[in-house]
């Protein structure tokens, strides 16, 4: 039973900024949403140096609590995943009770020196088929460069790519597209 092990978010942080102030009591701060996409194939690389649009690496209790998988992918401005990558998003996951249940981190990183952390849970168990969409909302804790000061939340959008053999009613699949939404709110940004 192949299920995905993957933080949403194989997800680019550099598309569309429409930056938006807002004025609370403590100032203003600057809004924006950032949205990227990305695709991950379940599986480890071929090798080290093969390290194409989305790679993993994964423990081999996957299955079990505590299991942990880790997983670099491209990110791109837009859904078709073609063009130039705008940058990668690093993750690493650890297994709760189940396989579908993870506890992660990751880091959308954009010209080697602007980036953005999230943290948090992320679950693909309600997944309904015949779609097996899941949406999770996970924390920004901090960013690097121009998101140094950043702060939000990230939604991350997990589509499934079927395939011929792949059990539909068990939303089982390998190939998984996901759709990074990620609302910074950043005083001073």
């Amino acid at each position: 039973m192949k299920l995905n092990r993957k933080l949403c978010c194989t997800v680019s942080v550099i598309g569309a900024l429409a930056g938006v102030l807002v004025f609370t009591s403590g100032g203003a701060h600057a809004q924006s949403t950032l949205t990227f996409y990305t695709q991950v194939v379940d599986g480890p690389p071929a090798s080290p140096a093969s390290l194409g649009p989305a790679t993993d690496a994964v423990s081999s209790d996957i299955g079990t609590p505590g299991a942990r998988y880790v997983q670099e992918s491209s990110l791109f401005s837009g859904s078709t995943l073609t063009g130039n990558s705008v940058g990668k998003v690093k993750v690493a996951c650890t297994e709760l009770m189940t396989l579908l249940d993870q506890e992660c981190v990751a880091t959308f990183v954009f010209n080697g020196t602007d980036s953005i952390a999230i943290a948090g849970f992320y679950t693909e168990g309600t997944q309904q088929p015949p779609q097996c969409i899941s949406v999770n909302y996970i924390a920004i804790t901090g960013g690097t460069g121009k998101y140094r000061n950043a702060q939000g939340q990230v939604k991350v959008t997990h589509i499934p790519v079927f395939q011929p053999g792949d059990d539909v009613s068990q939303c089982q699949h390998e190939i998984h597209d996901y759709r990074y939404d990620i609302s910074l709110t950043n005083q001073n940004m």
